[in-house]
């Protein structure tokens, strides 16, 4: 098996991720779906020859001991790649995600332009959350490139693997990677603050170790930014909390009331035409009367909020959907598919604004949000 051809395929014909396994010939997923190529079926040791190739002697071992590795790898001419080799049926098996060489502006993203503002806070907590395959790594890597461009600062990321590297702009950028530049996110989190640094990206808050770090790491003034894997903001808030046992619960939702600035949930969805992948986004932004409800544990009302702050930058999924298929970029049985309220979609088509009169906004802000949907902001 010569992998780097596959991988070239793999890119030529645009596709997202590329799965290898025995008795199947390599399969893309492409816009989504999963196509079988029409290149001959693997077998058992032209995976573990192919794999291995591309393994140094820690990852190999890691694949040996765990049975499973995550790892990133490059082909001169044609790309870069985050890898996932694992066990199944007892034989190896391998995902590729295609990645780009270099981070994306948030206009070629489609992303909205309230993350530019997110991005220039100097310090607190960001969160973009979502399933995996939705754009979360790309999305924070817009966010380090815009700080990148933009302002003097020290950014150092801790991830496994690095997905995207950095050239150091007005920043000066210090990439980690798991098993060869730290042994844990914990660890290198204990002791980051040696490293002065102004921004740090945690790749993910998996664990309540991880979790109370990156916490900590925040409230001493630097700019966090993590994913998590929940689907939107009320699960994120929820879940962050929940990591913890009932007697601490309180005090770190006090610590993330003040030290949250933005929670990102990321989704794609086809487009139209069915020529690329379209980010849909919710937003929310702590304002004060966030930083309420989150401190008296009424994030149940987060939503509403949430629907009614389009001053802040703040968008639902639904209102987000809504605006893509305004105008015409996604059509409305895919938008219908991906919302989790479609009752509330319908009403939207219809024209109906759920939200009314606004309440709850800090004294910045606007007293009533009554103008019709046609003729307000939505990202």
């Amino acid at each position: 098996m010569e992998i780097d051809k596959i991988f070239k395929s793999m890119v030529d014909s645009g596709a997202s991720d590329l799965h290898l396994r025995t008795g199947l010939p390599p399969v893309f997923r492409l816009k989504k779906i999963l196509v079988r190529t029409d290149m001959k079926p693997l077998k058992k040791e032209e995976i573990e020859s192919g794999v291995r190739a591309i393994l140094d002697e820690r990852q190999i071992k890691e694949l040996e001991n765990k049975l499973q590795c995550d790892f990133s790898y490059s082909v001169a001419g044609v790309g870069r790649f985050r890898g996932a080799a694992f066990y199944q049926r007892g034989t190896l098996a391998a995902v590729f995600r295609s990645i780009s060489e270099a981070p994306s502006s948030f206009e070629a993203l489609g992303l909205p332009a309230v993350l530019r503002k997110i991005s220039s806070n100097n310090n607190g907590l960001v969160l973009v959350t979502g399933p995996a395959g939705t754009g979360k790594s790309t999305t924070l890597a817009a966010m380090i490139n815009h700080i990148n461009e933009t302002r003097a600062a020290h950014i150092v990321t801790l991830e496994d693997p690095i997905e995207y590297f950095f050239k150091d702009k007005k920043s000066i950028i210090s990439q980690r990677e798991l098993g060869g530049d730290m042994i844990s996110y914990v660890e290198a989190l204990k002791n980051i603050v040696r490293e002065d640094p102004d921004v740090i990206l945690v790749g993910e808050m998996r664990d309540i170790d991880t979790i109370a770090a990156g916490l900590t790491a925040a409230e001493v003034g630097n700019l966090v930014f993590s994913t998590v894997h929940t689907i939107d903001a009320f699960q994120t808030i929820s879940r962050i909390i929940d990591f913890f046992p009932v007697s601490h619960q309180n005090q770190v939702r006090q610590q993330l009331a003040e030290i949250l600035r933005a929670v990102i949930s990321m989704r794609l969805i086809r487009s139209k035409d069915g020529t690329k992948l379209v980010p849909v986004c919710e937003i929310l932004i702590n304002t004060e009367i966030v930083r309420k409800n989150i401190a008296e544990n009424t994030i149940s009302e987060i939503y509403d909020i949430m629907a009614k702050g389009s001053y802040y930058g703040m968008q639902t999924f639904n209102q987000a959907l809504f605006d893509l298929r305004r105008k015409d970029i996604i059509s409305e049985e895919d938008a219908l598919a991906a919302s989790t309220n479609p009752e509330e979609f319908k009403l939207y088509m219809r024209g109906v604004d759920t939200s009314t009169a606004a309440t709850g906004f800090g004294p910045e802000g606007p007293e009533k949000n009554t103008v019709k949907r046609e003729d307000r902001k939505i990202f």
